[in-house]
């Protein structure tokens, strides 16, 4: 509160002087937003505080409010706003800033920049478009490291013409994390034909005669007998993960819907406490609703991502009986290249269907 009221003097100073000059000027009426805000920042009120610090900056945009403003995020549990402001603060007042307010404003903001974490994405190659929590960020190459609240955050890259590359990262405080995403090609297949095979009204090749193709009868024995012994079918392994998938989703709403439990009964607690931890105890729990929310999106990803797999293993399941019951040459499925990290599961096909 001591930061709140220690530019009040030297702004009431400043708009005072061109209050007396004109009774209809604007900072006439900042002035009074601005005092207004200081009673009701004494008073514990900060959000309304806020306020009428805005309102008073809208009129009259003088530095000094902008270091008020910023007061009133920390205590409301904004810390990226306060930096916001802070920042503004100290480079719109340049030399007009006192160097021991300086000095304090500064240690603040390095203070503020530590409960953050950096997040810095690189694609390979470079114009993908970012989105983080389906928020867009920019093209890579990005200029800078996103500043990110600390826990899980959902990242994916996008190009025209291809499908999203999407990760959950989790970053901690204070910390510096890199991610680098391998884009697809956006470069056409090549034509089915053969590499080998000679064009009409060309003589073949050396390669291509040392490759003779396989007499039909014996190409058609060759794939009865490749299926016969086909491995486990593959639709059952995706079922199978896909149902593991579930039941992790089902476990992590469950832990989440606690958390949103616990939110609501510390904020029940917060509306009748008056003891001077109050504060503390609410950025606490704003934080807690920050991480509830990126946790409700890690639910969603993972119910989605099961049921595309239950889906797939049960088209496959079914193709792969519909062929073997008409005993005919049925589309080739190759395994999926199947890859789980801590972050993500990918699922690539080796050939069309």
């Amino acid at each position: 509160m001591q930061r709140l009221l220690g530019l009040s003097l030297a702004f009431a100073f400043t708009l005072g002087a061109a209050t007396v000059a004109h009774a209809e000027d604007p900072r006439k009426a900042a002035g009074e937003h601005y005092q207004h805000g200081l009673e009701l920042a004494d008073r514990g009120d900060y959000q309304t505080a806020l306020d009428e610090f805005e309102r008073a900056y809208a009129l009259s945009p003088n530095f000094a409010v902008l270091y008020n403003i910023g007061q009133a995020d920390v205590e409301l549990g904004r810390p990226q706003k306060a930096m916001d402001a802070l920042e503004r603060y100290l480079e719109d007042g340049k030399d007009k800033v006192p160097p021991g307010r300086r000095g304090e404003v500064e240690r603040q903001l390095a203070q503020l920049r530590s409960s953050f974490a950096e997040l810095s994405v690189t694609t390979t190659p470079s114009g993908a478009h970012i989105a983080v929590d389906g928020a867009d960020i920019g093209a890579t190459p990005l200029a800078k490291p996103l500043t990110l609240t600390a826990g899980s955050h959902v990242v994916s890259a996008s190009r025209p013409g291809a499908a999203a590359e999407t990760r959950v990262v989790v970053v901690r405080e204070g910390q510096k994390t890199e991610l680098r995403l391998e884009l697809p090609d956006l470069r056409r297949p090549n034509a089915p034909n053969a590499p080998n095979a000679p064009n009409a009204g060309q003589a073949p090749t050396k390669d291509a005669e040392t490759k003779p193709l396989l007499p039909p009868v014996a190409a058609q024995a060759k794939g009865e007998n490749d299926r016969a012994r086909a491995p486990f079918p593959t639709g059952y392994v995706l079922i199978g993960a896909g149902v593991v998938l579930g039941g992790a989703t089902v476990a992590h709403y469950v832990w989440n819907h606690g958390r949103v439990e616990q939110y609501r009964a510390n904020e029940a607690a917060l509306e009748t406490d008056t003891s001077p931890g109050r504060s503390e105890r609410q950025v606490e729990n704003n934080e807690l609703a920050s991480s509830i929310q990126h946790a409700s999106v890690v639910t969603v990803v993972l119910g989605v991502a099961s049921g595309a797999l239950v889906a797939a293993g049960t088209v496959l399941v079914v193709v792969d009986q519909a062929s073997r019951s008409e005993h005919a040459a049925a589309p080739r499925f190759e395994l999926p290249n199947v890859a789980v990290t801590r972050d993500s599961l990918r699922v690539s096909w080796g050939a069309k269907w």
